[in-house]
């Protein structure tokens, strides 16, 4: 693969990563809603699925880590975690739940949901700027790779065509 062709797989890649972060805002402030209803009625939460391939992608190989935290991105992802873990809790085979029980679980998703949303609104320009600015790397360095061979660039994983995956990124075939 040609220089020309990895720089713009990773210019997708950031643009990918907007993308998922901007569904992942929708899929949250139609969570507030229903967390606000289950507060004072009960009942179920829907669970709606994150938007991680991108992001993945970016946390296994960071292609812009001077622009875009790294350490942002784990903990935007671990708030998402634990939104989707409290949600799991929240079953019809569960029974009814105490106010307190209800209110409690709220509470853990509006601060959960609340820097959720802050880590995204420092991430979404970030990833953005680093897109405009041109800051995405042909490869990754590691200290060495798989070779053994210190200072070798490895390929980022979002760059590697694999014949399991079903995950695309823009502009991506999947693989037949």
């Amino acid at each position: 693969m040609t220089i020309p062709a990895k720089l713009r797989m990773g210019r997708e890649l950031l643009a990918a990563m907007i993308g998922e972060l901007k569904t992942n805002r929708t899929i949250l402030d139609e969570l507030v809603d229903c967390y606000g209803m289950f507060r004072f009625t009960g009942g179920v939460v829907p669970r709606k699925p994150w938007k991680f391939v991108a992001i993945d992608a970016y946390r296994q190989c960071p292609l812009a880590a001077d622009a875009i935290s790294t350490t942002a991105i784990e903990q935007y992802q671990q708030r998402a975690e634990a939104i989707a873990a409290l949600g799991q809790a929240i079953t019809a085979e569960a029974g009814p739940m105490t106010l307190r029980s209800r209110y409690a679980i709220a509470d853990s998703f509006d601060r959960d949901s609340s820097a959720m949303r802050g880590l995204a609104d420092s991430l979404e320009p970030a990833v953005s700027n680093a897109l405009d600015t041109g800051q995405p790397a042909v490869a990754c360095q590691h200290p060495a790779g798989d070779d053994g061979i210190e200072g070798t660039a490895r390929q980022a994983p979002f760059l590697r065509s694999s014949e399991n995956s079903h995950a695309t990124l823009p502009n991506q075939e999947r693989p037949r």
